[in-house]
């Protein structure tokens, strides 16, 4: 079901295709200032501070797991977040993505009203903008994946499915060990997902890097940000994980505690994504928040007559939702 609309779009089914548009008057860009934007997810709390002139001069992952109900440890990182901004005396946006549009109560109870929850199509727009500005790209498909929901976007559509890390777990009961053949739930993702054809396939997501961390044996933001997900490599990556238990991922000393939670989860709708679009997929360490970046520094480079912008250039990624 393809549906064509003005303006930001409501909630719709997680089956219909949209297209996909500049959202209007989201962002109204200030002065001079550097620039915050705390990205609030499902399972982490990510605040990006960048210059005037485009520079990242900080970004911090704080693993919350608001899904698990740590809700004052929510609050004390937001009011870390808010604070440190406001020191550094950067114009602070403030956004929750999937977990919040389920949750707008929990939401308002952490930010008192500071922020805004994204929709789903603003939240794919920026998606597809951080990647395709960083490479870039244009005709390419960009898979988001957080805890509540993955987002698929493209040039000019998208679409948000319940296929996030969190619902999955929950949906099959997935553990670890896990003694049970993951074909079944790589089917299941797959029958959700949209036909699409594109010149290539992004991930952008910290269960994407997850698995790129694994594969390379260290946790390196910049190192792995464009690196590549092979279909048959992940394939046996995921088999690999599933015979071990959350104590033996933590040993294993690559990712940040919390990750080994939702790995299997991850490996398994890339598993999917790599069988219907493509046997690889490009990774992006740098989620939507640089997208939303990227549009308030372009207004204010053309409202002063610059005529050659550029995108954010980040000295280093940071782990998305």
């Amino acid at each position: 079901m393809i549906l064509a609309f003005s303006g930001m779009a409501t909630s719709t089914t997680s089956s219909c295709i949209l297209t996909l548009s500049p959202p209007r008057n989201i962002l109204t860009p200030g002065g001079g200032e550097m620039i915050a934007v705390l990205d609030m997810g499902s399972n982490s709390f990510i605040l990006l501070v960048v210059s005037e002139k485009g520079k990242t001069v900080l970004e911090e992952v704080h693993e919350v797991g608001i899904a698990s109900g740590n809700l004052e440890k929510a609050k004390e990182v937001f009011k870390e977040c808010v604070e440190k901004a406001e020191k550094m005396g950067a114009e602070l946006h403030v956004f929750g993505t999937a977990f919040f549009r389920k949750h707008p109560d929990i939401f308002q109870q952490i930010t008192g009203d500071r922020g805004e929850i994204l929709p789903e199509e603003k939240e794919a727009y920026y998606s597809y903008v951080s990647v395709a500005k960083d490479f870039g790209k244009k005709d390419i498909l960009v898979a988001d994946l957080g805890g509540g929901s993955l987002e698929l976007a493209w040039k000019d559509g998208y679409v948000s499915l319940e296929l996030g890390t969190h619902v999955l777990n929950r949906t099959f009961s997935l553990t670890l060990p896990y003694i049970e053949p993951v074909d079944r739930i790589v089917e299941y993702v797959m029958k959700q997902l949209p036909e699409v054809k594109k010149d290539e396939l992004f991930g952008v997501g910290g269960s994407f890097v997850a698995l790129a961390a694994l594969m390379k044996g260290k946790w390196d933001l910049e190192i792995l940000h464009g690196s590549v997900l092979k279909l048959e490599e992940v394939e046996r990556l995921v088999d690999k994980i599933k015979r071990l238990s959350f104590e033996d991922v933590k040993n294993l000393n690559v990712l940040p505690v919390g990750r080994e939670k939702t790995i299997l989860a991850g490996g398994i709708v890339t598993v999917a994504l790599l069988r219907k679009y493509s046997p690889k997929m490009t990774v992006s360490t740098r989620g939507y928040r640089y997208g939303i970046v990227w549009e308030i520094l372009e207004k204010r480079w053309r409202a002063r007559g610059d005529s050659n912008p550029q995108p954010p250039d980040p000295q280093s990624g940071a782990l998305s939702n």
